[in-house]
């Protein structure tokens, strides 16, 4: 598990709901924007509602495409990165990018 830090917030487990919302739309916004040699598709988490342009998050067969091609994992289990705060608010304000 990495952890990185976008200037002016803070590292994810210190962030509430919104702060993570808020990174999410300005990731996937960036991703948007990125130079087509590496273009690809934000999948927002499935039942994930704060994506916009995704409410509800990717769908069960674009889920399971993800997981087979071991890009997809659900939250962290292990208790320490639990008691962190990582996994609050699960699945909102997360997503994979996938290139083709």
């Amino acid at each position: 598990l990495r952890s990185r830090n976008i200037k002016g917030f803070r590292f994810l487990p210190g962030m509430d709901k919104a702060e993570r919302n808020e990174v999410e739309n300005l990731v996937a916004k960036s991703l948007r924007g990125m130079a087509p040699a590496v273009r690809g598709v934000y999948f927002p988490l499935r039942f994930s509602r704060s994506y916009t342009p995704r409410p509800g998050g990717m769908d069960q067969f674009e889920e399971l495409r993800l997981k087979d091609a071991g890009i997809h994992f659900g939250p962290p289990r292990e208790q320490s990165v639990a008691a962190s705060g990582i996994v609050r608010s699960w699945p909102h304000g997360r997503g994979i990018f996938a290139t083709a």
